[in-house]
């Protein structure tokens, strides 16, 4: 397995890069670019981004930035099980919260396991496809 060591994007073509040749994935309040490479990379590019759409208020924006990262950090590893060559991704925060107090760690990780769930099957789709390239749904 490739090393799950994590590093931000810092340039903005980067991100451009990754947001658009990325594979994109939705619930109703987390939105995730998936980038994959075939080439093997020593490190995992990331971006967390909530706008003032979400809060006008900075502190309930920088809380969910660090759930954000906090939920990628520890559970990253599940996204290597579906496909071990992720060379980035984007973690966008869609739904407004009014205070900081009214999300937590497991809202966050509840709506990181739909994407975990959906970013495999992708996976998995894609897997069965190349092996019977004949089969046409």
């Amino acid at each position: 397995m490739p090393c799950s060591r994590l590093a931000t994007i810092k340039k903005q073509k980067r991100f451009q890069e990754v947001f658009a040749n990325g594979k994109k994935f939705s619930t109703s309040n987390l939105f995730v670019v998936i980038e994959c490479n075939e080439t093997n990379s020593n490190a995992i590019e990331y971006a967390v981004v909530t706008s003032k759409k979400v809060s006008k208020r900075a502190v309930v924006r920088n809380r969910i930035k660090r759930l954000l990262r906090e939920v990628l950090r520890q559970y990253v590893h599940l996204l290597l099980v579906g496909c071990p060559h992720i060379s980035a991704i984007i973690l966008f925060w869609r739904t407004p919260v009014a205070k900081p107090s009214l999300i937590r760690l497991t809202d966050v990780f509840a709506e990181f396991m739909i994407i975990v769930e959906k970013f495999r099957n992708s996976c998995i789709k894609r897997q069965v496809d190349e092996e019977n390239p004949d089969n046409i749904d």
